[in-house]
């Protein structure tokens, strides 16, 4: 069985020290030499067919190199390394043709590993020395996503002339891969943060992200406003605050959901078990907003503000196949005011019934 050219090594001794950022190189997608020939020889020293199967012998059974860990930890860790060998084979792919790197598969391939470190923390107990592997993750993934952004203008460019097609279809989700990086990365803070042993050795880390994380689980807007401008200083000198600002869209979708769950269920019928209300009027999620932001009850809240809103929320989430069958379905059902934002929380969408009242 191949020797790995990286990472094994560190990966024991970082386990055995409690090392964070030693843990953390091991999962730099260009190792700690930063060099074609490490890329290589790492790609070399595995294939599809034995990945798993090569990661898990030198991580975790090797006897010269294994960490005795939990079980679900060791295989979490198992399924990292490989999305990491996937990540370097896809910056080889195209290298090994003569040609230039196409970011695209890269920043998928890190993604899934940026996705997997995630479910290390929220699923598998890991602990709070590896929080640094967060931020290693972040910061590649975003980096990934800027190229592939890009990579995808640049072609846009060469289908399209200098017209106004261009200046459309060009411009259309031209930061798509960056808007996907940040909600990984937003996961990550609100996971780390939501998890009170992975900041508690970490006081200074607590004072300063513990106030947003708090306002995104409980969907306190003028909470989590005050809590960015409080630190913004420190968020910028760190280089995360249009980051962490994004985590606004996460309190309010959390927010939002309160209400959707403070609807209650609908009536049920021949002894059928209840189901949730799944239209809730616009005028509750504007009631929602107003005690988010903590408004004046003499304050009105703008309908097509709160309406905006709820369309950038879908539109994140994106349409799901099931929501036209649903429509159907509800849409000859209910009777509802005129003119009213309906929203469907189990399908992510959000239309408008003109339905003359009845």
């Amino acid at each position: 069985m191949t020797q790995l050219p990286y990472g094994e090594v560190d990966f024991k001794e970082a386990h055995q020290t409690g090392d964070g950022r030693l843990l953390a190189d091991t999962i730099s997608p260009f190792g700690s030499l930063e060099s074609t020939q490490w890329l290589v020889l790492f790609a070399q020293s595995s294939n599809f067919q034995t990945v798993s199967a090569d990661m898990r012998y030198h991580l975790l059974q090797d006897r010269s190199t294994k960490v005795i860990l939990p079980k679900n930890e060791g295989n979490a860790w198992v399924e990292i390394f490989v999305a990491l060998w996937s990540t370097v084979k896809a910056i080889l792919s195209v290298q090994n043709a003569g040609q230039q790197i196409k970011w695209l598969p890269v920043f998928k391939a890190y993604k899934e590993l940026t996705n997997l470190l995630i479910k290390g923390y929220s699923n598998h107990g890991f602990q709070a020395w590896t929080v640094p592997c967060l931020s290693a993750a972040g910061k590649y993934l975003r980096a990934f996503a800027a190229k592939a952004d890009q990579e995808a203008k640049s072609q846009d460019s060469m289908t399209f002339g200098d017209g106004l097609q261009d200046d459309v279809v060009g411009n259309f989700g031209k930061n798509e891969k960056l808007e996907e990086a940040a909600w990984v990365i937003n996961r990550m803070f609100t996971i780390c943060l939501s998890d009170r042993h992975l900041l508690g050795p970490h006081p200074h880390l607590e004072a300063l992200f513990g106030p947003i994380a708090r306002c995104i689980r409980s969907g306190d807007l003028a909470g989590f406003d005050a809590a960015l401008s409080s630190g913004e200083n420190e968020f910028v000198k760190r280089r995360i605050y249009l980051t962490l600002e994004r985590g606004r869209d996460i309190a309010l979708r959390n927010l939002f959901r309160k209400v959707y769950l403070a609807g209650g269920y609908e009536p049920s019928k021949d002894d059928s078990p209840p189901i949730r209300r799944t239209r809730v009027p616009v005028a509750e999620f504007a009631a929602a907003i107003r005690l988010g932001n903590r408004t004046a009850n003499t304050e009105p809240v703008d309908i097509d503000e709160v309406e905006c809103f709820l369309a950038n929320l879908i539109y994140k989430v994106g349409p799901q196949p099931p929501i036209i069958d649903a429509f159907a379905k509800y849409q000859a059902t209910v009777s509802i005011p005129e003119h009213p934002l309906i929203f469907y929380p189990h399908f992510g969408e959000a239309l408008i019934d003109k339905r003359p009242r009845t």
